[in-house]
């Protein structure tokens, strides 16, 4: 892909852009006229600072410090919670097996959600 590096495994993949992020993103193009990027671009993005960065702005903000994998994570977690499929998150966020992304998933109960609605205490049930 001309203009995009591969990721660090050495292999490209798709990410389906959100409706509104598109919306969003287009209007952003229409609004910027001639210019490449639709979104401010800083050298230090381009020479592997985004976690320096990330840190220093949350910083200033007063909010904790995430790592990106950390991010990832909470982004593979919330499609799934929204029932998205296992598979089609593997695939956008570049996950080669359940077993890696289990480690990135396991702590937000996602596989044992709703497994207690067929317990009831009440005689009826």
């Amino acid at each position: 892909m001309e203009g995009h590096d591969l990721t660090k495994g050495g292999y490209d993949r798709m990410v389906e852009i959100s409706p509104p992020l598109k919306v969003f993103l287009l209007q952003l193009k229409e609004e910027s006229g001639e210019q490449e990027f639709v979104l401010p671009r800083s050298r230090d993005w381009e020479t592997g600072r985004q976690s320096s960065i990330l840190r220093e702005f949350l910083g200033e903000i007063g909010l904790k410090s995430v790592r990106f994998h950390d991010l990832r994570a909470s982004w593979a977690c919330l499609l799934m919670m929204k029932g998205v499929p296992a598979i089609q998150v593997m695939m956008m966020g570049g996950w080669r097996d359940m077993k890696t992304f289990q480690i990135y998933v396991r702590k937000a109960g996602i596989e044992i959600k709703g497994a207690t609605k067929v317990l009831s205490c009440l005689e009826n049930d």
